[in-house]
């Protein structure tokens, strides 16, 4: 795993980003050969960044409203969806990356640049971030990671 992945992660989100492993990790890899690194962390940031977000980190509240056939009343009952909790962010992302990818491609190489430059600064700052103690990049030993 990339440490930017988790740096652009921190600066939108308070909750720690839970990742999925080794497969997660390949795919992400995959992604940066086919794209390039700068375009792939930049399409991350995007996506974590996103309005509406994409993802919930929460249950989703809905409201069930209902009349009795028998007496008339209106009732209302507040639900929790845990099922649309987003558990892992990343693996979200990288199924649904492509828009987010052509996106950043298109803001890094079109004429309106300046207009993004906070954004890319942010991308800049966390793909050269460095954290004592912990490396820039891990992943398990390549005969290891199952690709596919």
């Amino acid at each position: 795993m990339r440490l930017w992945v988790h740096l652009i992660w921190r600066g939108s989100n308070q909750a720690v980003l839970a990742v999925a492993g080794s497969r997660e990790n390949a795919n992400l890899e995959k992604l940066i050969a086919e794209w390039n690194e700068d375009i792939v962390a930049y399409a991350w940031y995007l996506y974590v960044n996103a309005d509406p977000r994409p993802y919930n980190l929460e249950a989703i509240k809905h409201v069930d409203k209902f009349t009795s056939q028998k007496t008339g009343k209106t009732y209302m009952n507040q639900l929790e969806d845990t099922a649309s909790i987003t558990r892992f962010p990343l693996s979200a992302f990288l199924a649904t990356a492509e828009g987010y990818l052509v996106e950043a491609k298109i803001r890094l190489t079109q004429k309106t640049f300046n207009r993004y430059q906070g954004e890319l600064q942010r991308v800049a700052e966390a793909l050269k971030g460095e954290i004592a103690g912990l490396q820039k990049k891990w992943a398990l030993v390549d005969d290891e990671v199952t690709h596919g």
